[in-house]
């Protein structure tokens, strides 16, 4: 993820929290502390976890002015135990109480990503397949949210900044058909990626006329994923949508998929517990 989208990210949650301002003042209760008083604070998690969210932290500090020294212990992707102590902030005690709690905040929301995903990662071990997230983010936070996903060993943007079309069947009844669809896609295509997703093995023969990067196979039964591998012949990925569980993935996996796609790799995720302690300095 580049600096320029955290200190985004960052400073917009900032001026939030601290009433519009990116000075630690801004916050009333930090003018209880002496303005040159020095403290030393300690994130530390309470449960096994996939660690995610450093850049942010050391962003977030940067725009309180820089008056801290961030020490971190351990890095994204790494794995939490509970009691582990990750994250030390040493500095101003004004500035690290304005900025402790948005940082800590933000750890725990996308190491939470991170840990789910690490989930579905691991049951599709021993396959070639890979989960992936899906369109399915909190608005302004979808790219942080893939970032997790990638800290949590799945793919948070197949694509990257790549410029996709993805033809859905809802595209397909509203232009009357998909020889409509086919003939707009050949004057816009150009050197796009190119999505099609379809509801019913019988559509698999037209998504593939069009030539896809990818084929978006929508709630499609296992004997239904085996038939469409076998038609499409390596002439494009494959990737599974629904309702899937870390439990359920593996087995759907072995039948041959490229990829599978997780809603719930962002939607409802659970934060993971941490804890902060401090101390003068």
């Amino acid at each position: 993820m580049e600096e320029a989208e955290i200190r985004h990210l960052v400073e917009e949650a900032l001026l939030e929290d601290l009433g519009g301002s990116l000075e630690p003042t801004g916050k009333a209760s930090v003018e209880l502390l002496e303005p040159t008083q020095r403290a030393v604070a300690r994130i530390f998690s309470r449960e096994d976890a996939v660690l995610c969210g450093t850049p942010f932290v050391r962003a977030l500090y940067g725009a309180l002015g820089g008056d801290a020294t961030i020490t971190s212990a351990a890095g994204d992707g790494d794995t939490l135990y509970p009691g582990e102590e990750f994250i030390t902030i040493e500095g101003n005690a004004r500035t690290i109480m304005a900025g402790v709690r948005t940082a800590a905040n933000f750890l725990q929301f996308l190491s939470g990503i991170a840990t789910r995903t690490q989930a579905y990662a691991r049951a599709l071990e021993g396959t070639h397949c890979r989960v992936i997230s899906t369109r399915k983010a909190i608005p302004a936070l979808r790219t942080a949210e893939r970032y997790a996903v990638d800290c949590g060993g799945g793919i948070g943007s197949l694509w990257g900044k790549e410029r996709t079309i993805t033809l859905r069947p809802i595209h397909v009844a509203l232009m009357g058909g998909m020889d409509a669809c086919a003939e707009r896609l050949a004057h816009m295509r150009g050197n796009s990626r190119l999505e099609v997703e379809i509801k019913a093995l019988a559509d698999l023969g037209d998504a593939l006329s069009l030539r896809p990067d990818l084929v978006i196979l929508s709630n499609f039964a296992y004997e239904e994923i085996e038939a469409a591998i076998t038609a499409a012949k390596g002439t494009a990925k494959l990737c599974l949508v629904g309702i899937f569980t870390p439990e359920n993935v593996g087995s759907l996996a072995a039948s041959g998929v490229d990829y599978i796609a997780v809603g719930s790799l962002t939607k409802g995720v659970k934060p993971i517990e941490m804890g902060l302690k401090f101390a003068p300095a």
